[in-house]
């Protein structure tokens, strides 16, 4: 762990439990707001190293199912399609991805305009960027962070376990914000296997990364 106290930011902010002495690295669509709301773990601003000893715990999302709940978390009313920013999109442009009855008609085209286009929005951003970067999209500095900085990887459909793990008691964890199940089922039961090839391809780090926690 002496990487990380020569590799820190300083000052830097990031997710950290002063209590148990855990730093969070926080990924978009992976029950950030769940968790960061059950444990009540912030952001922290600080001028001098966080403790060498802490750990660091992460969570990891099948790529597939990540990109379906960004689509459904974007679609909601009022988002537009977009919350957060990363490419600038008109408005026709997104009302043709997110404003159409068939749901999987709307995904397949969600997926088509990141694979042609590139990503819109830091919701569907690759959770490998996420996991080395210093830089948030938005240009928000923070701590610095790397995969061999992670001491617990945890998977997001085996989260009680992993957090159980982390935090030394028995969690059971209620997700806030959570989309539509059957609406997540509906999509994933249409893809074809040439759609979810794109999305592994799209993500093929994330792919890597979440094949080597499971």
């Amino acid at each position: 762990m002496s990487k990380i106290l020569k590799d820190v930011n300083l000052p830097g902010r990031s997710f950290y439990d002063k209590s148990n002495n855990l730093e969070y690295y926080h990924i978009p669509k992976n029950a950030m707001t769940s968790i960061r709301f059950h444990f009540r773990i912030d952001w922290v601003e600080y001028t001098k190293p966080l403790p060498l000893d802490r750990r660091v715990f992460c969570v990891l999302r099948n790529p597939v199912d990540r990109l379906i709940s960004s689509y459904l978390y974007l679609k909601r009313p009022g988002y537009g399609g977009q919350t957060q920013p990363v490419r600038p999109m008109d408005k026709t442009s997104l009302d043709a991805i997110f404003k159409v009855s068939n749901m999987l008609d709307g995904f397949s085209k969600y997926v088509s305009e990141i694979e042609l286009n590139g990503f819109f929005d830091n919701h569907h951003i690759p959770q490998s960027y996420y996991m080395n970067s210093d830089i948030m999209p938005g240009k928000r500095p923070i701590s610095v962070r790397k995969p061999e900085f992670v001491t617990h990887y945890i998977d997001f459909n085996d989260m009680d376990t992993g957090l159980s793990t982390v935090f030394g008691r028995d969690i059971k964890l209620p997700i806030q914000g959570a989309t539509n199940g059957s609406w997540a089922l509906e999509i994933k039961n249409g893809l074809t296997k040439q759609k979810v090839d794109t999305i592994n391809k799209i993500y093929s780090d994330d792919a890597t990364l979440y094949k080597n926690i499971t």
